[in-house]
This record gives C-alpha cells, structure tokens and sequence, in this order.
C-alpha cells in the first residue's frame, strides 16, 4: 500500500512539473524599438480629473526621452513637488493657474525643457 501511495505521489510531481513547463514557456524575448533613431522632441497634455477634486493627469507627448523630470509649480513642506516618471497623476492644492515645467534627457544627451500653463479647475 505504502508502495503505490508513493508511486502515486512521485506520478503527480512528474505531472505537475511537466504541466507548468506548458503553463511558463521559456521567456519570449520581443524585438526592442530603437529609440536611438528616431525623432526628439518634449511635449505634454493634461487633462483635470472629473471624480477626483484637483487631481490632474499629464499625457506624455514627448519622443526618443530617456530621462524626466517634472515640477509642478509649487510647493509643499517647503519643496517643490516633482516626478520622475513619463506620465504622472498629481493632486494640486487648489484651482488656478500652475506653471508645468518638463526636462527631459534625450537619448543622445541633450537637456530639453517645455513650460506650459496648467489649469486647475476642478475643485
């Protein structure tokens, strides 16, 4: 008894194990862009979230940027308030004007910055 029992065990490990090689196939590389040759340049949009009071959400126009950097146009505990990431969701302190400032790091080096003039009317 205590044979087929283990038998039975060792079956089932086997089976699982060659069942997840079908579930997890070997990692599946996919071609990367080649940013490298393409346009530069550093644009954004925004839009004023409609459920959620002084959030804004900024698109990411920009082409062939490795690096970002965001300033909000103010502050708070007495630092500005940034992001690094592509597209950020930032919650402003009230409605009025705030001026966005972009920089971004193309991918030959070069510093580009955009400033535009960002509405907050949705408290």
């Amino acid at each position: 008894m205590k044979s087929t029992l283990r038998h039975i065990i060792i079956l089932a490990i086997i089976g699982t194990a060659m069942f997840s090689c079908h579930l997890f196939p070997e990692t599946v590389t996919r071609p990367i862009p080649d940013i490298e040759s393409g346009p530069i340049s550093l644009d954004f949009d925004y839009s004023n979230s409609i459920t959620k009071s002084g959030w804004i959400r900024f698109m990411n126009l920009s082409e062939g940027i490795i690096d970002y950097e965001w300033n909000f146009g103010f502050q708070e505990n007495g630092e500005p308030v940034k992001s690094y990431t592509g597209a950020p969701k930032v919650r402003f302190p009230s409605n009025g004007s705030y001026n966005v400032m972009l920089v971004g790091i193309s991918y030959e080096g070069d510093t580009l910055a955009v400033t535009k003039a960002v509405i907050v009317s949705n408290y």
